[in-house]
């Protein structure tokens, strides 16, 4: 759990993939962490503890750590155009996630990264949807964003 925001996972890790093909055990696991440093040591963590057991290990599909950033002027800038457009305080949260915004914060250095979007419904099964009247509202809602950060 994160030390600075209380109630959020800062580290995680959780079984994707569990495979028996005749005498082998093979196990997908996803670590996460808002934290590079924190991700690191969780999954030397596991190798350490994997080979102790025999057990080999091969590392695919990382998702680079994306950190809370106390002062965002890209977040400060959506707050006010929400609130102007909309008349009230958006829903801001902090999440534990693998997204996009921490493969293009450990790509970029300093990048003030945010996350939003449309309203999503039954995200990542076969009835995945988005309400197409948020999506127009979300277009709105960045070209003012993109206005005022010009």
């Amino acid at each position: 759990m994160s030390e600075e925001l209380k109630g959020i996972v800062e580290t995680s890790l959780n079984v994707g993939i569990v495979r028996l093909t005749g005498d082998s055990l093979n196990v997908t696991l996803n670590i996460r962490s808002s934290v590079e440093s924190e991700k690191n040591a969780l999954k030397a963590k596991v190798i350490s503890i994997g080979e102790s057991f025999g057990a080999a290990a091969a590392e695919s599909g990382d998702y680079p750590a994306w950190q809370y950033r106390k002062n965002s002027l890209l977040r400060e800038t959506m707050t006010s155009v929400f609130e102007s457009m909309y008349g009230k305080t958006p829903d801001i949260r902090v999440i534990h996630a693998g997204l996009e915004c921490g493969v293009f914060s450990g790509k970029i250095a300093d990048i003030d990264a945010v996350a939003m979007g449309p309203d999503m419904f039954d995200i990542h099964t076969s009835r995945e949807s988005f309400s197409v009247s948020s999506l127009a509202r979300t277009y709105s809602f960045v070209c003012r964003v993109l206005e005022e950060l010009k």
